[in-house]
């Protein structure tokens, strides 16, 4: 594959197993696509990749972001700890970023983050210097 080019996935449920009450324990997979996908834009400016109109629209980085807050959840001993935007880089594969100096790379994991907060409900909050997952965003 060479730099720049385009690389399409979907997302899938997976089955982890049951827990104990015989319910599915579920979390997201990505696989490879054929074609792009699906995406609600305003339609006010040019379809590139990098349009700051297209902030609805789900990056890689954030699919990525959101697997990584995803096994924090599950993993219930580390759910509620504060956690750094290295920790969050560090379980991201980094096949996600390319060739991406790791400035870059933490850079993109803060506006993930970011617009993960500003998101209603959110998905983490910020604690000083820290992060943590929202207690709004928690399953029931």
């Amino acid at each position: 594959m060479r730099k720049g080019e385009a690389r399409f996935f979907e997302t899938r449920s997976f089955v982890l197993g049951q827990d104990e009450d015989g319910d599915d324990r579920t979390t997201v997979m990505a696989v490879d696509g054929s074609s792009p996908p699906e995406k609600e834009v305003d339609g006010s400016g040019p379809p590139d990749k990098e349009n700051a109109n297209n902030r609805g629209a789900v990056s890689k980085y954030d699919t990525a972001v959101l697997t990584a807050l995803h096994i924090r959840r599950l993993n219930s001993a580390r759910g509620n700890d504060p956690f750094k935007p290295r920790d969050i880089l560090e379980s991201v594969p980094p096949e996600i970023f390319g060739s991406m100096s790791d400035e870059n790379r933490m850079n993109t994991i803060r506006r993930v983050l970011a617009r993960l907060a500003e998101q209603k409900p959110p998905v983490v909050e910020k604690s000083g210097q820290d992060w943590r997952l929202s207690t709004e965003a928690a399953p029931t």
